[in-house]
């Protein structure tokens, strides 16, 4: 794996723990826009996660350094 692996996230004020990394894969800048940087790649983990209350499959993103919550299943 590249890039940084997620060990913990909050989400909606809970603090979630990783359990485990499910998966992992990068998607490029479209071919058809100029990239904003020369790595302006987007990592994506498919995680499994839990706040000691809940747990849960989560996708978190990384891009540009920037981390988002794209998916809860």
């Amino acid at each position: 794996m590249s890039g940084p692996v997620p060990r913990r996230f909050t989400w909606e004020g809970r603090a979630y723990v990783v359990a485990d990394v499910l998966g992992h894969w990068v998607t490029g800048t479209p071919w058809w826009r100029a990239p904003a940087e020369p790595d302006d790649d987007t990592h994506t983990w498919r995680i499994e996660a839990s706040s000691g209350q809940r747990s849960g499959i989560y996708d978190l993103s990384c891009s540009a350094g920037r981390w988002s919550l794209c998916r809860v299943a």
